[in-house]
């Protein structure tokens, strides 16, 4: 008879039949036997702590010193940590945040948000005057009136003349 084939049927038979059956019977095993007792479960650490504990209490008696210092030690670093590394970092993003003048550094100021919005109405303006015909399309030259709008325009965000110029050159990048 072909070896593969009877090797086949025996891990078939294995896995079919012989490890259901013996995962059955190590349920009935456990369920007659049961959980031992506490007393059995827990004897020998009861009398290895019992016969230890003279001599753990006189190690502490005669380190005691030692064991305040190290628990002095122990709590003045977790509150170090605490402070250093979680109080400190936190006022200090908060101070950032909140434009404090006692803060190393800031996001932005207002008066720094002012200057870029006045500077960028000025580039904007500067443009639509050396290039009219992205300001208003068809113009050549450019007027007071027109010019005052777009500063208005900028103001409220609006940067048409630049995004005109911008989408004319996406179209044709190399003329």
């Amino acid at each position: 008879m072909d070896r593969p084939a009877v090797l086949s049927r025996r891990l078939l038979r294995i896995i079919d039949k012989t490890l259901p059956d013996h995962f059955n019977n190590m349920q009935s095993l456990a369920r007659e036997n049961g959980r031992p007792s506490q007393l059995i479960r827990y004897w020998l650490p009861t009398v290895v702590g019992v016969l230890s504990s003279t001599t753990v209490l006189r190690i502490l008696i005669n380190r005691q010193d030692e064991i305040i210092n190290w628990i002095t030690n122990l709590g003045g670093t977790i509150r170090d940590f605490w402070f250093n590394w979680v109080v400190q970092p936190t006022t200090k993003i908060i101070r950032t945040i909140r434009h404090d003048s006692t803060s190393d550094i800031a996001i932005m100021s207002r008066d720094s948000l002012k200057a870029d919005r006045e500077s960028l109405e000025r580039m904007v303006v500067d443009f639509a005057k050396d290039k009219p015909h992205f300001a208003y399309e068809g113009n050549s030259s450019i007027t007071d009136i027109q010019l005052a709008e777009i500063r208005n325009k900028v103001a409220e965000g609006d940067v048409t003349p630049v995004l005109r110029a911008y989408e004319q050159d996406l179209r044709s990048p190399f003329v």
